[in-house]
């Protein structure tokens, strides 16, 4: 949440409460970060950040962060109460959309258009062309979306049998 001011005299007694729709909660370690004084909270686990008494200088800005976590990924719509203040009146609620991506537990490669969870790559001709795909999957099997990292993909020539790391 980042609070603005624009007056030539510093704003006092910034307060607010940020109660985030359902299934979005604060990190077990929520890594708070408050640079407007006063008093903010985010309790891990807890569903809501706080600031009271806070200030911001004039003609600047504070923020006050937390991370937050959901075990259903997607977009969540998040608007804070009214920012109140001792001496420069109410501001309107800040609001924004926080998108959680699924958390990755396991890659698989398939067959161009297998099943993510049970999929698996037939026999191959060495030296041909062939197309797989690589599936980022969550917890549950399912296709965890939204994975932008890198994977690397080790191919082997299993005809003489053994242990993976053993094969060429």
């Amino acid at each position: 949440v980042t609070i603005t001011n624009l007056n030539s005299v510093a704003i006092t007694g910034i307060a607010f409460t940020d109660s985030y729709p359902a299934n979005l909660v604060n990190a077990a370690t929520p890594g708070l970060i408050n640079t407007c004084g006063g008093a903010a909270s985010a309790v891990p686990g807890g569903t809501q950040l706080t600031l009271n008494g806070g200030t911001v200088a004039a003609a600047s800005s504070c923020t006050v962060s937390v991370s937050v976590t959901s075990a259903i990924a997607g977009s969540y719509n998040n608007s804070t109460g009214v920012v109140t203040t001792t001496n420069a009146g109410n501001g309107g609620p800040a609001s924004d959309t926080l998108t959680v991506n699924a958390i990755v537990a396991s890659f698989n490669v398939v067959e161009s258009g297998g099943h993510p969870a049970t999929g698996r790559i037939f026999t191959k001709i060495a030296g041909q062309s062939m197309v797989v795909d690589i599936v980022a999957r969550d917890g549950a099997n399912n296709i965890a979306p939204g994975f932008t990292g890198t994977v690397s993909v080790e191919l082997v020539d299993n005809s003489g049998g053994g242990a993976c790391t053993a094969l060429p």
